[in-house]
Formats: structure tokens, C-alpha cells, sequence
């Protein structure tokens, strides 16, 4: 191990470039010709890291997500919000760095959601926030009336949606026409 020096104008210094989550020994020594006076060791634990984003898949009905793990995590607690709603956030715990929320996800809807590291040692202030947006739902069709030459039916409107396009096929699955609806109703 080479020694370094640490410049200090007092009793004070800052030893940094140490790895996350790792546990050290430190004392002082101190030097009075031909004395040597060492101070008691202290063991120490450096702070883990926050738990990094690594991947995330959204759908109308699901959020998935994937983190890379915090050395030395025993588990993550997730804070999952509406963004902006002043409800309280649903709270989900893992032991895993990766989840698959799909239980109460509202389609086009914007979600926080906080990840934050357990830890043994007792903190927990460990913690990344991602910004997440649902994807549209797919319209919901309901055929209200068959007759001998047309077909009435109807579809619930999707949020931000401007137009709509309706395929029919005969049920070999050749396409018989194709219909574009560029009005915001949904019959």
C-alpha cells in the first residue's frame, strides 16, 4: 500500500476516492521524536449508492422497471404516485432490483415513481425518482347492431386520440375495407 499525504491546516482532513458500501479502519497516529502515539480505530461503513434506472417498459396496464442494485441493499422500497394527485403514494416493497407493477395503472396517466435502498445498518435515504407515462389504451369496441348488410358499432374514446381507423375483414382475414373516423366521437 503506498502512503499518501493529506495537506490539512488543523486537526481535520477528508480522505476521499474510498468504494461505496465498504468497510474501513481509521486511526491516526500521531509522531513525537522518537514517540509514537496512536489514537483507537474506528471501523467505519461508506454510504452505498442510489439505485440507478437501468431499464423501463410501459404499457396502458403496466410499468416495469430495472434497477441496478445498491451494494449492500437488503431491499428497495417503491413510492408510486399519480403525478400531481394529492393522494397518498401506494407503497411496494422487493427484495429483487426489478418489478412489474401492473395492479391500479390507469392508462395515459402520469406516474412518479421513487426507489428507494434498504439498508441493514438503518438508513434509507438512498433513492431515485423516475418519471413514467402510461401508453394509450386500445379503444374498447362493442357491436350494438348486426344486420343482413351493415354492421353499427361503437368504441370508447381514447384520450388524446384525433382519429381512428376500423379495418373489416372477412374471418379468413382478408381485408375487405379500410375506414379512417376523424371525428372525437366514439359512434
Amino acid at each position: 500500500v503506498d502512503s499518501k499525504i493529506i495537506s490539512s491546516s488543523s486537526s481535520s482532513a477528508t480522505i476521499d476516492g474510498l468504494a461505496p458500501y465498504t468497510e474501513y479502519d481509521i486511526f491516526v497516529k500521531a509522531f513525537f521524536n522518537p514517540t509514537l502515539f496512536t489514537s483507537e480505530q474506528v471501523s467505519i461503513l461508506t454510504r452505498s449508492i442510489a439505485p440507478l434506472v437501468t431499464s423501463k417498459e410501459v404499457t396502458d396496464s403496466s410499468i416495469s422497471l430495472s434497477w441496478a442494485a445498491s451494494p449492500g441493499s437488503i431491499g428497495y422500497t417503491l413510492k408510486l404516485s399519480e403525478a400531481g394527485a394529492p393522494s397518498s403514494p401506494r407503497i411496494i416493497t422487493t427484495t429483487e432490483n426489478q418489478i412489474s407493477i401492473e395492479e391500479a395503472i390507469e392508462p395515459f396517466t402520469n406516474y412518479q415513481v421513487t426507489i428507494t435502498a434498504q439498508f441493514s445498518a438503518g438508513h434509507v435515504d438512498l433513492s431515485t425518482q423516475v418519471d413514467v407515462k402510461t401508453d394509450p389504451a386500445a379503444p374498447e369496441l362493442t357491436i350494438s347492431q348486426v344486420g343482413t348488410r351493415e354492421v353499427q358499432f361503437s368504441w370508447s374514446q381514447v384520450p388524446g386520440v384525433e382519429e381512428y381507423s376500423t379495418k373489416l375483414n372477412l374471418a379468413s382475414g382478408q381485408l375487405v375495407d379500410e375506414y379512417t373516423v376523424s371525428a372525437l366521437t366514439s359512434t
